[in-house]
């Protein structure tokens, strides 16, 4: 279970990135963003919990994984952007400790690389990634979305 003061940390996190998304122009990529954001986190939170992690910091670091992409609409090299473009902002906040930040920032940016194994929550992003790639594109092949 999050406590009450874990929570206002996640709630926090959530704010910062609707409030960015609020200054994009309305479209369907502002739902989209909350979409995925929201449900990567979601996601990380349950297999953090099923794996015995902090599932407020997976959550964190899912909400946060495609930041930097949401924000300016640059695709490439996600996980670098991302986490390059959130460091400043978590630090601002004073709230988590370094190695927090550095388990978040990690989790961010190893989320593209699929051929290597690392930590428990840089497995717990990817992993959520690819389960809300499935559930928002349920009709393509499963097995593409892997390599």
């Amino acid at each position: 279970m999050i406590s009450h003061k874990k929570l206002k940390r996640v709630e926090l996190v959530r704010t910062l990135v609707l409030e960015t998304l609020h200054t994009i122009e309305k479209t369907s990529k502002n739902e989209e963003a909350l979409f995925n954001l929201f449900g990567v986190s979601s996601l990380a939170s349950l297999l953090a919990i099923r794996r015995e992690q902090n599932s407020e910091i997976a959550a964190i670091a899912g909400l946060l994984h495609d930041f930097y992409f949401y924000k300016t609409g640059i695709k490439y090299f996600p996980g670098l952007n991302s986490a390059d473009s959130v460091r400043p902002i978590l630090r601002s906040t004073q709230i988590f400790t370094n190695e927090e930040l550095n388990v978040i920032l990690r989790s961010i940016f190893y989320q593209n690389d699929k051929h290597q194994v690392h930590g428990p929550y840089e497995e717990i992003i990817k992993d959520a990634i690819l389960i809300q790639m499935y559930v928002q594109n349920p009709e393509e092949s499963f097995f593409l979305i892997l390599r």
